[in-house]
């Protein structure tokens, strides 16, 4: 079976650059940045701050289970 990786991690610590490589060692990958995904949103898109609400914590896992199906979907 084809292995998915999930990187995670803080704001601004390399998630995006270390999985962009991590998917060029591969035959067939795919790289799909959350960050993408949440940009995608016409209105309503909460921004990360100084204290995460409800709203934001909710986009960031519709956005996250979003990758998740993507990946699956690719595999």
């Amino acid at each position: 079976m084809t292995p998915i990786f999930l990187v995670v991690g803080s704001p601004a610590v390399g998630k995006s650059t270390t999985a962009a490589a991590l998917a060029r060692r591969f035959a067939k990958s795919i790289h799909i940045p959350v960050d993408a995904l949440r940009d995608m949103v016409a209105a309503g898109q909460a921004l990360p701050g100084p204290q995460w609400g409800d709203e934001l914590i909710e986009q960031l896992a519709a956005s996250r289970a979003s990758a998740v199906f993507m990946a699956l979907t690719y595999r």
